[in-house]
Parts: C-alpha cells; structure tokens; sequence
C-alpha cells in the first residue's frame, strides 16, 4: 500500500490530509451524538408534556429545570415565570438553533473534503496523464504497450484513493445531517406540542 501511495504521486499527500481531518471530523460527531443520546432530551420533553397534560405545572417545571441541557432548563423557567407566547418561542427559538449548529458543526467541512477529495484525485491523475504522454513523445517509435500501461495505472492512483476517501466521507455526511435534521425536528415537534398544551390550559399572558 505504501508503495502505490507514493507512486501516486504529490496530490497523494492532500489526499491523505484530508482523508486524517474526514476520520477525526466523524470520530467526534459519533461522540457527540453519543452524549447527546446520553441526555435523554426527547424523553424528558415527552415526560413533561404528560405532565403538563395532567394538568400538573409545577412539577413539570421542576422537571425541567432540574435537567442539564440550557433548552429544556429555559423551558422551565419559561414554565416558572409566566410569559407571552411570542416571548416564549422567540426564547426558545434562540436556543434551539444554537442547538442545531452545534449538531451540525464541522459538517461543512465534511462536505468540503467529499467534494475535493475527488477532485485532487482527477486532478493528480491529469497531471500523470501529462507527463505518461510526455515520456512517450520523447521515446518516439521506441514505446511499447507495457511502458504505456504503466504510466497510465500510476496516473490512475490518485483517482482511485480520492474516491476511497470521497465516497465514505460523503456517506457519513448525510449520516450525520440526517441525525441533526431529525433532532431539530423532534425538538421543534414537541416543544410547539407543549407550548399548545399550555395555551390550551390559559396559561400565557394576554
């Protein structure tokens, strides 16, 4: 593997820059999403909608001040201190995308590689193409089919590794956009259904 990495060429290096920072990029978005799954936000949001549900304001507001994560603390205290609707979800508006852009950090970077890595290799392999060319010009009537086939396989290096660094990086990608537009979601989806439980109960001010 060595060998046919350092026959591909200098795009090689690049290549495996970006193919370093694409692995470092995913090993911490698994992380993340893994604490996050730790926080068990989804769940207690749907505890405190049964119990806003019930009736029961006080403890749901105790519920969610107790908890960790600044969205559902503010949420109690939104629930503590009565406000105007408006109030409230421009609040919590400010909040939650502070929350999605923190799930969706460096995944812009992620794209980026997914894009170029490809585009070094097609590029490394033109530049190969060239000199492949190059050699046989000055060789004359005296090239043959294997010294031919031979600098074009060199050339098609790059290509091959852009692709293998491409393909996985872009997989993960839209992997991990998924994950952070189905987390935006769900907490869009049951912070309104609280906010209605609540509006339904009287209790925003006029």
């Amino acid at each position: 593997m060595l060998n046919l990495f350092l026959k591909g060429g200098i795009l090689m290096y690049p290549i495996l820059l970006c193919s370093i920072i694409a692995f470092g990029i995913i090993m911490e978005r698994f992380i993340y999403f893994a604490l996050l799954k730790k926080q068990k936000i989804i769940p207690r949001l749907i505890y405190i909608k049964e119990l806003i549900a019930k009736g029961n304001l006080q403890n749901a507001a105790k519920e969610a001040s107790m908890h960790k994560h600044p969205l559902i603390r503010e949420l109690g205290d939104y629930i503590y201190n009565k406000h105007r609707r408006n109030v409230i979800e421009k609040g919590l508006y400010q909040i939650g995308q502070q929350e999605l852009r923190t799930a969706e950090r460096y995944l812009p970077i992620l794209a980026t590689v997914a894009n170029i890595t490809p585009l070094l290799g097609l590029l490394g392999t033109v530049i190969g193409m060239i000199k492949a060319f190059m050699v046989v010009q000055t060789m004359g009537n005296k090239v043959n089919a294997s010294l031919l086939a031979g600098g074009i396989w060199e050339a098609m290096l790059t290509t091959a590794f852009g692709l293998s660094v491409a393909i996985p990086t872009l997989i993960f990608y839209n992997y991990f956009v998924t994950k952070s537009n189905n987390y935006a979601c769900a907490l869009e989806n049951y912070l309104n259904e609280i906010l209605n439980l609540l509006e339904k109960q009287g209790f925003f001010e006029n």
